[in-house]
């Protein structure tokens, strides 16, 4: 079956539909589907590994599954023995130091870090546009497209004593419809995990209990996701985490250098060494009043006083 066929046959119960508008409803539905079931993947080596240590996600990224380092001869590196660790925040990912040592740079063992993650479909904007899922998933893809027009668009139901048709939304068809994709959803997810390896080596039987150890090298043919990192955004930056009443966690720091941190009062006091600037931003995940001290101070006010438990604070310089 192929989008033509799937759109003709959307034309034939709604007629008064444009072609566009249909198209526009496929385009909604592949998303969707990728976005909940998770069944278009894709992987590719961060660039500038030996200069960078934060970057922003690939251009349709959904979910990262997993994070693979490499050294020079493609052969895996285990990144606990690097006494590292990643985190995805505010559209980027992250690497830090587990140890009390701030990281500069990711270790030079690295060469290549290569993330695996599922992903948005390309847009569907003509008839001639690809669908990216495989064919046996467009029963769900349609699904979903008779559910969202069954449930807005007004359908003949019966003509009336005065000869008129009424028209009303066809809710028992959206509901069964809607009903339709869930349970197709429910099956692209199951064939999409018994196609991955990493869920089948620690659910099966025989494997039970035990660990999964990355065992291949880097394939030659992963392509480079040139994007770019904190250092080419921001010329100071730091990231923290803070707690009432007085607990600092310094998450990420690039350009500034040696930061301290301490309560004074209610305020969450930054002491740099004259790095601060009035063009110095701040933010926090509290909304918190914040202002720009001196060369040498930036504060935080959050609030209520003496209760705000955990919030996570940004300072940064264009």
């Amino acid at each position: 079956m192929t989008l033509q066929q799937l759109i003709e046959g959307v034309e034939q119960v709604f007629p008064t539909l444009s072609r566009q508008q249909i198209i526009k409803e496929f385009d909604i539905a592949q998303k969707q589907l990728c976005s909940e079931a998770e069944i278009l993947e894709e992987s590719g080596s961060l660039s500038d590994v030996d200069t960078y240590i934060s970057w922003d996600l690939p251009s349709g990224f959904v979910t990262l599954k997993r994070v693979d380092l490499y050294d020079s001869s493609g052969d895996p590196i285990y990144i606990e023995n690097e006494d590292l660790d990643f985190e995805i925040y505010n559209g980027k990912i992250h690497f830090f130091s587990k140890t009390s040592t701030a990281l500069d740079n990711i270790p030079s063992t690295v060469t290549y870090i290569v993330l695996r993650y599922s992903k948005m479909p390309s847009d569907l904007n003509s008839i001639n546009s690809t669908v990216d899922i495989d064919e046996v998933e467009y029963p769900a893809m349609e699904a979903l497209v008779y559910k969202r027009l069954f449930s807005r668009i007004r359908m003949p139901r019966y003509v009336d004593k005065n000869g008129d048709v009424i028209s009303t939304i066809d809710t028992t068809s959206s509901k069964n419809w809607g009903d339709e994709y869930h349970r197709l959803k429910v099956e692209a997810k199951r064939r999409k995990n018994l196609l991955d390896d990493t869920i089948r080596t620690s659910t099966f039987y025989p494997h039970t209990g035990q660990v999964y150890f990355r065992r291949r090298t880097k394939e030659a043919s992963v392509t480079t996701i040139t994007i770019p990192s904190y250092s080419s955004i921001y010329t100071n930056y730091v990231r923290f985490t803070a707690t009432s009443p007085g607990t600092f966690v310094e998450n990420y720091r690039h350009g500034y250098g040696d930061l301290s941190y301490a309560m004074d009062g209610n305020d969450i006091k930054v002491t740099s060494s004259g790095e601060f600037t009035t063009s110095t931003w701040g933010d926090d995940t509290q909304n918190s009043a914040h202002r720009y001290v001196s060369a040498n101070e930036f504060r935080f006010t959050p609030y209520p006083a003496g209760a705000w438990g955990v919030t996570q604070c940004e300072i940064w310089e264009y």
